[in-house]
């Protein structure tokens, strides 16, 4: 018996080169029909741009309410409005648009559904702001046209929404200004309303005295002491110095001048609360607007920087001809090679 030899089992089967000719032609034409016979979808893909404004990022208090999670830092709240700008292009609201142009284009008669639409659609994003949709339709012109129309809709959404967004940030600004304002004045009124407590009291204190009498030295050092605390604060409502009695003054100067400061006080306290009253109607009347115009927003901040559209849709076929063929051609040399090695593993069995 012949001894069995792995190289002249390979050299054999090397050398029967018209198989391994064979099984490559007919794996690639089988590939070859099977594109013919079930084509490949298209695949369209267009480019937007949506990124942060960094330098308006802080300016985000009005946007909070609208987050599941409050952003704690820029990275999450980038995320978070990128997210928000996602779920906008996929919803409803900017499809159901995109399919009646689609559909209104299409003159073969094949519209699609809401839900066909969804499946042939998708949306990445990156965090450089660099978004790509995607349409993947049977047909090259159904896909174009989907891709074109979904940037076309979802690019004239967005920039409603920011010129909404443009609008919250106005009233959030207004809104800012006048809750600073009301605070200074309510800060005003507390100094005023601590001061003429405190007047009173001072009033019962000289109501003991002689009025044509000095002070006593220590009360009028105490009385200089209570004037220079409401001359600290800047920003806050002071007492006047004018006429103020000098120490060797008697009780009778000190008791007319708490008097007039007292009568000036009352009268600085009526005008804080009134301009106080009117700032909160102010506010009062903002309010509506601003929260109407926070939910037409859809959670989408002025921070957000939308690049025109400009972008030129491209198409390919998801597998082209020429692929699939050298790729079923690569399978039939693997079954050739897998049957080979078969064949080799038998003939050895068969010698021991």
């Amino acid at each position: 018996m012949d001894s069995w030899s792995l190289r002249d089992e390979v050299l054999r089967s090397v050398n029967q080169w018209y198989l391994i000719l064979a099984f490559i032609i007919i794996g690639g034409l089988i590939g070859y029909v099977i594109t013919y016979l079930v084509p490949a979808p298209y695949r369209a893909t267009a480019d937007l741009f949506v990124g942060i404004d960094i330098t308006r990022v802080n300016e985000m208090e009005y946007l909070i309410p609208l987050a599941k999670e409050e952003p704690l830092n820029l990275d999450d709240y980038k995320n978070w409005q990128l997210k928000q700008v996602a779920d906008i292009l996929s919803s409803n609201l900017v499809l159901g648009d995109t399919l009646e142009v689609i559909n209104a284009m299409d003159s073969s008669g094949k519209e699609l559904s809401l839900d066909e639409l969804k499946k042939a659609l998708d949306i990445y994003w990156y965090d450089t702001g660099l978004w790509q949709l995607e349409a993947v339709l049977p047909e090259e012109e159904q896909a174009l046209a989907a891709v074109q129309a979904w940037l076309d809709t979802g690019h004239g959404k967005i920039t409603e929404l920011l010129e909404v967004s443009e609008q919250v940030a106005h009233l959030d600004a207004q809104l800012q200004s006048l809750n600073d304002e009301i605070g200074s004045l309510k800060k005003q009124n507390a100094t005023l309303e601590s001061f003429l407590s405190s007047l009173s009291e001072w009033i019962s204190v000289l109501e003991e005295f002689p009025p044509d009498s000095p002070l006593h030295e220590d009360i009028s050092r105490e009385f200089a002491a209570w004037i220079l605390a409401y001359r600290e604060d800047d920003d806050s409502w002071q007492v006047p110095l004018d006429n103020l009695p000098l120490s060797d003054q008697t009780a009778a100067n000190y008791q007319s001048w708490l008097g007039s400061a007292q009568l000036l006080a009352n009268a600085v306290s009526s005008k804080t609360l009134t301009q106080v009253e009117l700032l909160e109607n102010e506010r009062a009347e903002i309010l509506p607007q601003y929260h109407a115009a926070l939910e037409d927003s859809l959670g989408l901040s002025a921070n957000l920087v939308l690049q025109p559209n400009t972008s030129a849709p491209s198409v390919h076929q998801v597998r082209s001809t020429g692929i699939v063929t050298l790729g079923s051609g690569i399978l039939g040399l693997l079954t050739w090679i897998l049957l080979a090695a078969f064949r080799i593993k038998g003939r050895r069995i068969g010698h021991d």
